[in-house]
């Protein structure tokens, strides 16, 4: 028997690994304050809002994060669906203009091999959540973290709590969710920097290049901001294997010529 003042919340399997209250069948009776909103109490419950795709109310109508249920009340609160195309529009959130990721500093392994794909990935985190997630509204990126305050704070719209331990694991679990495919700047944009870079000619950076470098390899490309180099060497497959082996469906690349293999 729901006890008084009591609300049913019903997780779906998405999100019961987040949870933390002991939830049966995925249900949770909740002993709501005097108007309070079911994005309070469903944060209160461990789940940050980016993580949930809808809510459903009594009679089956979808809700808002500002609902606030009635005493005896159910709301299904169900995960969002995969793959998660952020430029579509939501039952819970706007679509984003853009593709584009902020990464904090506790997954930060994450922002090269999305830049690696040709994906505008920041990094950030150093100067606190606050800041970060002002950021991240500021310029409608997608929040990556495994900082659930983070993910919980109003200013961020659309994230990703990731579940998994390790950047590679991390990576395939985000491709997934996110469908993730390479852009026409595949390995067109600064590992380090995030900048995209241009081709440059050999005789140009002839003096920044190691011996070997400048005796196997005549083509290049460079990062205007950071002034980091780029040429298909053994480091280009190894992060192409890397990517491939996340699920990244790689695409049909020219071949490599005598002066470059």
């Amino acid at each position: 028997m729901t006890p008084p003042n009591a609300v049913v919340l019903v997780f779906d399997a998405g999100l019961l690994g987040l949870l933390t209250r002991k939830a049966d069948d995925g249900e949770i009776r909740y002993r709501a304050r005097k108007g309070q909103s079911i994005k309070d109490m469903v944060e209160s419950l461990g789940v940050p809002h980016t993580e949930v795709g809808e809510l459903v109310g009594p009679g089956g109508e979808r809700v808002g994060f500002g609902y606030r249920p009635e005493e005896g009340g159910r709301v299904e609160v169900r995960s969002v669906v995969e793959p998660f195309d952020v430029m579509q529009d939501q039952p819970l959130r706007a679509a984003l203009p853009h593709l584009a990721f902020i990464v904090d500093e506790n997954v930060a392994g994450l922002a090269p091999l999305l830049r690696a794909m040709g994906l505008d990935a920041a990094r950030d985190g150093l100067n606190g959540d606050a800041t970060l997630a002002e950021r991240a509204a500021a310029e409608k990126r997608v929040v990556l973290s495994r900082d659930r305050g983070l993910l919980k704070r109003a200013a961020v719209t659309h994230g990703r709590l990731l579940r998994t331990e390790g950047t590679d694991a991390q990576f395939a679990e985000i491709v997934r969710h996110f469908g993730l495919v390479p852009t026409a700047e595949f390995m067109r944009r600064c590992l380090r920097c995030n900048r995209p870079t241009i081709p440059v000619e050999k005789v140009d950076i002839l003096h920044l290049l190691e011996p070997k470098t400048k005796k196997y390899f005549n083509h290049f490309r460079m990062c205007g901001g950071c002034g980091n180099i780029y040429w298909r060497g053994s480091h280009y497959q190894r992060l192409v294997n890397r990517l491939a082996r996340a699920g990244v469906r790689i695409p049909t690349q020219e071949p490599l010529t005598a002066d470059e293999a």
